[in-house]
């Protein structure tokens, strides 16, 4: 007669490991379908033609007449003018991708 080690067919532990094994094979091949899908829609993605470079146009920001720049400071796509004009003074906000106004504070006198 030989002896095997093996538990018992009804063995609670054994019925808990059978479980588990099912539960994180079927959770790994869930990441595997939806890593595919991710890439694929990835792919599918029509691209964004790059921005064509700025032209110079009536929308380009332009320093009025006899203005002086007091303080210039620049953030992430904008640049921060403190001017002094003729009218007094204020603060221009321009985009730096394409020259355009964003803003314009004007002192009230």
């Amino acid at each position: 007669m030989s002896e095997t080690n093996a538990p018992p067919p009804s063995d609670p532990a054994l019925k808990a490991a059978k479980i588990a094994v099912f539960i994180l094979s079927a959770l790994i091949i869930l990441a595997l379908i939806v890593l595919v899908v991710g890439a694929a829609m990835k792919l599918a993605k029509p691209r964004v033609p790059a921005v064509p470079a700025a032209t110079v146009t009536d929308s380009v920001f332009m320093l009025p007449m006899g203005a002086r720049v007091l303080e210039m400071q620049a953030q992430p796509g904008r640049l921060v003018l403190h001017l002094r004009t003729t009218d007094g003074e204020e603060i221009d906000i321009v985009d730096t991708v394409d020259g355009r106004l964003v803003s314009r504070i004007k002192a009230v006198q």
